[in-house]
């Protein structure tokens, strides 16, 4: 009986973040509630997970403090820990403040990007299977988008365009999948970061959809949509409830102080019609959602998030998150 009841609160709990949301955005974007899962992990967060074909899943757990309770897990279709891939360290096949992964879902494979300028690769069963090190050019890489169809991957960072990287950086660099050759890099950040001395706190975030590239640059309110070969723009994104500009870096004070109490950017999710763009008040368990058209256009702006964004399927379905006590749910969503 209380497991019932448990279950129904759950429900409850998310649906009511269901009709907020409805209730916030445009009537060409619908969060509509599928299910309710508890994973069985009972300390730690979640950052990010990709759904597998076996109807499992991919996590990937950044907690920085302790750096040692970082870590990549596959679960089971009903929540279940199956295994964890990996463990921290600087070794190979180690990760050491790991930044992001990748699936492949043509070859089954996990890829781990870490701090450490290294690109590791796992099989599902957890065996290491190689990495490669970032040098060529050589920067420290936040995000990994893969573009399997065409037998390229994208790296996010930041290469200087001349000798010292606050004069500016490309963001997104491109790799031969299968010689892990760097090609070329794409995307200059704003130059309002630069004139802000937005540097040490800049994060570049990156998804591939069929229509092209898509990435953005916390703290800068906008993103950029770039199709290889075809060109580069970029589109502001004017959610109110974001705030204002952000402020100029105060050397007096600790960078991370720059956007406290601000919405930042956290994650960016494409198909081949929408832009989802995930905001989130560090430290304030506060989650907005901004929608765009591929071309830019405002679909339904500050939705109320239900949860932490952390993962969309290929079946046009958001996963989000949300730690409760010794409970770890995961909501997916429909839109």
């Amino acid at each position: 009986m209380k497991k019932i009841l448990y279950l129904a609160w759950l429900v409850a709990t998310f649906s009511s973040g269901t009709m907020v949301a409805q209730k916030n955005t445009a009537p060409s974007f619908h969060l509509k509630l599928v299910r309710v899962l508890e994973l069985a992990k009972p300390s730690g967060n979640i950052d990010q997970l990709i759904p597998l074909p076996d109807g499992g899943f991919l996590t990937r757990d950044s907690t920085y403090n302790p750096l040692q309770s970082q870590v990549v897990e596959v679960y089971g279709p009903s929540g279940n820990l199956i295994r964890k891939i990996g463990s921290y360290g600087q070794e190979p096949g180690h990760y050491y403040a790991l930044k992001e992964i990748a699936f492949s879902y043509q070859h089954n494979v996990v890829w781990v990007v870490d701090m450490l300028g290294r690109i590791s690769r796992f099989n599902l069963s957890g065996k290491f299977l190689d990495s490669v090190l970032i040098q060529k050019p050589g920067f420290h890489p936040y995000g990994i988008a893969l573009n399997e169809d065409q037998g390229r991957y994208y790296l996010t960072g930041c290469v200087a365009l001349k000798f010292y990287l606050n004069d500016g950086c490309k963001m997104v660099h491109e790799y031969d999948s299968s010689t892990d050759k760097y090609l070329r890099s794409l995307a200059e950040n704003d130059p309002d970061a630069v004139k802000r001395e937005y540097f040490s706190v800049e994060d570049y975030q990156l998804t591939a959809a069929p229509s092209g590239l898509y990435a953005v640059d916390a703290p800068m309110r906008k993103f950029w949509k770039i199709v290889p070969n075809r060109g580069i723009e970029a589109f502001p994104v004017l959610g109110k409830q974001l705030g204002g500009d952000i402020p100029e870096l105060d050397p007096r004070k600790p960078a991370a102080e720059i956007a406290r109490g601000q919405y930042l950017f956290e994650n960016i999710f494409a198909d081949d019609r929408l832009v989802i763009i995930s905001a989130g008040v560090k430290g304030g368990g506060k989650y907005l959602l901004e929608v765009l058209s591929a071309n830019g256009k405002p679909i339904a702006l500050d939705v109320n998030s239900p949860g932490r964004l952390i993962g969309k399927s290929r079946y046009r379905t958001l996963w989000f998150g949300e730690r409760q006590g010794d409970k770890f749910r995961l909501a997916e969503y429909s839109y």
